[in-house]
């Protein structure tokens, strides 16, 4: 009996949480004058937002949608003030099994100087996944600059299976703090027409935002963007990446031909000093191909921990750290591979930094190491589930002299877990 009466307790509390949430959805047949129910839909994704509180759930049908929006137009889908709580957050999602899209192709901004395609602004506790923001190129005058997506003055935020491409700049965040960005995509990216031409369009950025406080990128990709893939410039605050791909970057999207800066995970600099403070936190990420460096600190002062993290083939260095000795930052590296970078692995390091068991301390590292280093399918379509493409690239072979080569490692990472190995094994990892 007593059974029976605590289970009539949880369904009264299920049933309680679920009436005050109310589902609404949007689709490319609806209106905006509709009540934004399933068979009477929203027509467009700022009005379905405008709409949420505390617990509802936005869901957007699958398809290509336009904008009704003049081309001196700021922001495009404008999510502002929305707050949830953290047991009731407020959800935007992709309808379950289908691909909703924000193409703006059709539209050549002017007038402003940094038009949005998406802006969260003053909003916390808010979930948005599976949406695509694409299409709004720079103007050739060079009087604007484009954003696929913005993320200002917010707090708790999970951008989930999103995605930003063939405009200026992928994500830019700033004055946020406990963001999450899962398993999102930032590709093709280019600024052409800027006064320094290629060098503003990065792929997830946080340049600048010396107040943002806490990201943590995990499962992401950039690549073919024409300056960074993932650019922390001038920015004070904790991030972390595990099993982030940086790939093809500081070329003009689709061809080898050079652009701008071209580093896949770009580390500095910080706008204070930091060098007793490990503020970037980097695990299981790979970087190749890149047109400058795999990671770089790039005079950011603050301590870099990388652990179980790959370069492969790119053109500058694959670790440029302690190349400005006066800094003086004990960097933590450990089990991390370097492989036919033609900068080589590392420019210099202190006896003073925390490392140990990578391949530049006396491992080697040849062809035979590895599974494949076949690229085929790295731009390639997510898993279903949203995770990264499964693939042999960087495997580490069966017999590969790299298998239990490193340390194994404590659970410092800022979240407090272990590290999530993802498509690429680590140099300590059994087969």
């Amino acid at each position: 009996m007593k059974n029976l009466v605590a289970t009539s307790v949880l369904l009264c509390a299920l049933f309680s949480f679920t009436a005050n949430a109310t589902e609404y959805y949007c689709s490319t047949t609806g209106s905006d004058s509709n009540p934004g129910t399933i068979d009477k839909p929203f027509a467009t994704w700022e009005k379905l937002a405008s709409v949420l509180k505390a617990g509802d759930i936005g869901y957007i049908r699958g398809g290509t949608y336009r904008t009704n929006k003049g081309a001196s137009t700021a922001v495009f889908c404008n999510i502002s003030g929305k707050n949830g709580t953290s047991s009731s957050p407020i959800v935007i999602s992709a309808y379950p099994g289908e691909s909703p899209v924000l193409n703006l192709d059709n539209v050549m901004a002017n007038g402003v100087k940094t038009p949005n395609i998406i802006s969260i602004q003053n909003c916390s506790w808010l979930k948005v996944k599976g949406l695509r923001a694409t299409g709004l190129v720079q103007n050739p005058n060079g009087t604007n600059y484009t954003y696929g997506w913005t993320i200002y003055n917010s707090s708790n935020i999970t951008l989930e299976q999103c995605e930003s491409d063939h405009n200026c700049e992928g994500f830019q965040f700033g004055g946020v703090s406990n963001t999450t960005v899962l398993n999102c995509d930032a590709h093709h990216l280019v600024d052409p027409y800027s006064p320094y031409a290629y060098n503003g369009s990065n792929g997830f950025s946080c340049t600048g935002q010396p107040s943002s406080v806490s990201v943590t990128f995990k499962g992401c990709r950039a690549w073919w963007c024409g300056d960074d893939g993932f650019d922390v410039y001038g920015s004070d605050g904790t991030f972390t990446w595990d099993n982030c791909w940086s790939f093809w970057n500081g070329y003009k999207p689709g061809t080898f031909d050079a652009a701008g800066n071209g580093d896949g995970f770009k580390l500095g600099p910080t706008t204070s000093d930091l060098s007793g403070s490990v503020k970037h936190f980097l695990n299981n990420c790979v970087s190749f191909q890149n047109r400058e460096q795999g990671f770089d600190q790039n005079d950011g002062r603050c301590i870099n921990q990388l652990f179980n993290c790959t370069t492969y083939a790119n053109v500058g260095i694959g670790y440029h750290f302690g190349y400005q000795s006066s800094l003086n930052i004990q960097h933590i590296l450990k089990n991390n591979i370097s492989f036919q970078d033609a900068g080589g692995a590392i420019p210099a390091f202190s006896s003073s930094w925390v490392q140990s068991n990578n391949t530049w301390n006396g491992i080697t590292v040849t062809i035979r190491s590895f599974e494949s280093l076949s690229i085929a399918g790295v731009d390639g379509a997510r898993q279903s589930n949203g995770n990264l493409p499964n693939l042999q690239f960087l495997h580490l072979s069966t017999d590969s002299n790299l298998i239990n080569a490193g340390v194994s490692l404590p659970n410092l990472l800022s979240s407090g877990s272990a590290p999530d190995l993802g498509a690429f094994e680590s140099i300590n990892k059994d087969k």
